[in-house]
């Protein structure tokens, strides 16, 4: 009898052990992130605090030095793919064609501050009806000036319509005795990419689209689209773009141009880098993309985003890892280190993350409409570049406006054919 209880005793003990062992036993999650510069660090350390307060959930972080668009698809065909992936909104759609995202509209729809996020970038998100990454910063694409050769030429507001945007940037213009331009009144990337997102903005504000997401034809050929292509052609030549000249913000910086049309947020970092002395400046101011009229403004964005990959095993635990990175207190920390925008209209009026004039104004001017800057399309990466190619051809002149737009729209729906 009593070797019998000996037995029971250790079998108990030994179930207790194995049940501690189970309990204290914490989830892996793994995050792929992308990194470009010193939030690489801060993420890190951020993770280690995170295991702090979730001790059932290990975390790890995996330097990724690009978008690791061919390793995620051969390692989530493995099953051995990350939980966690960041993701640029440009991929979104091709990742969800190929299946690697996992939806997340029943994890974000319980978070009780949903309503924080710019709407219009989880629009851009949202594919086939369903959010697939959760943005957690923006950069804004919008017209950067110079307010000291706006005074030079005796104007104090940005343009405010097509027509306002072609005479300022004549006015701004200032061209030498030689018949060379001393000074770009307007000018922008000379880019393939770029010209057919320049495009379908000009499309946005007439109250059309090149392609819809679910389109399999895209329509470029038409009224509107010569509308916008002579309204950008015109551009183009008063800017000297025809030549191969291209914007330059440095130089924008110097007073050797007005207006540099699309540019990115992004930059800001880098040109303060170069010029320390604009960043308390208000020199620089930064406007919305004009309408036809007065009204239809809008602002292209880009957005860095997180997404549940397809094959984790553990969603629920990685969602807990987004949500808890997208709080606001986290983001902040974050976005003080990458100095780019928050996609939380709560952190607008913090004034850490209103370093400077420039930032504070360009949070400013994330107001609905908003666009992703390109086409939110699954096969735009599959086209935008030749198809930009062409219609570059009608804004230099080679070709006629037309055919450009007939040539960009055959090599689209080729495309989309495949």
């Amino acid at each position: 009898m009593i070797h019998r209880w000996r037995s029971l005793a250790v079998g108990v003990c030994c179930i207790v052990v194995l049940f501690c062992s189970l309990s204290s036993a914490k989830t892996p999650i793994t995050w792929w992130m992308h990194w470009q510069g010193p939030d690489e660090a801060w993420v890190k350390e951020w993770a280690v605090q995170f295991a702090k307060e979730n001790p059932d959930i290990g975390l790890a972080v995996e330097t990724q030095v690009a978008n690791p668009n061919e390793k995620m698809i051969v390692t989530v065909s493995a099953g051995v793919g990350p939980d966690i992936s960041y993701v640029v909104d440009t991929r979104i759609g091709n990742w969800a064609e190929l299946g690697l995202t996992l939806p997340l509209d029943r994890y974000f729809n319980t978070l009780p501050n949903r309503g924080d996020f710019l709407p219009d970038v989880l629009e851009a998100m949202t594919y086939d009806g369903a959010l697939q990454a959760l943005p957690f910063m923006v950069w804004p694409w919008g017209v950067l000036c110079n307010r000291t050769v706006f005074a030079e030429a005796g104007m104090t507001e940005p343009p405010k319509d097509w027509d306002e945007m072609l005479t300022a940037a004549r006015r701004l213009t200032r061209v030498g005795s030689d018949g060379t331009i001393e000074r770009w009144g307007w000018r922008t990337w000379r880019n393939a990419q770029w010209t057919l997102a320049f495009v379908e903005t000009l499309l946005r504000q007439l109250g059309t689209t090149l392609l819809e997401e679910k389109d399999v034809r895209a329509t470029l050929h038409g009224a509107d689209g010569i509308r916008a292509m002579e309204y950008l052609g015109e551009l183009w030549q008063i800017g000297d773009m025809h030549r191969g000249q291209a914007a330059n913000d440095v130089a924008l910086v110097d007073g050797k141009g007005g207006m540099f049309y699309a540019w990115s947020g992004a930059n800001w970092q880098e040109l303060i880098k170069v010029r320390p002395d604009v960043a308390e400046s208000d020199m620089l101011g930064f406007s919305r993309y004009p309408g036809p009229v007065e009204g239809r403004d809008n602002l292209n964005f880009m957005a860095a985003n997180l997404m549940i990959v397809s094959s984790s095993k553990r969603p629920d635990e990685a969602w807990r890892v987004i949500e808890a990175f997208v709080e606001p207190r986290n983001l902040k920390g974050y976005l003080l280190e990458r100095g780019m925008l928050p996609v939380r209209r709560s952190l607008f009026s913090d004034p850490d993350l209103q370093r400077s004039p420039l930032t504070k104004e360009m949070m400013s001017r994330l107001y609905s409409p908003l666009m992703m800057l390109g086409i939110k399309h699954k096969r735009s990466s599959d086209f935008q570049t030749p198809a930009g190619t062409e219609l570059m051809k009608g804004l230099d002149g080679t070709i006629a406006i037309p055919e450009a737009l007939m040539r960009a729209e055959h090599v689209i729906n080729v495309e989309l054919t495949r």
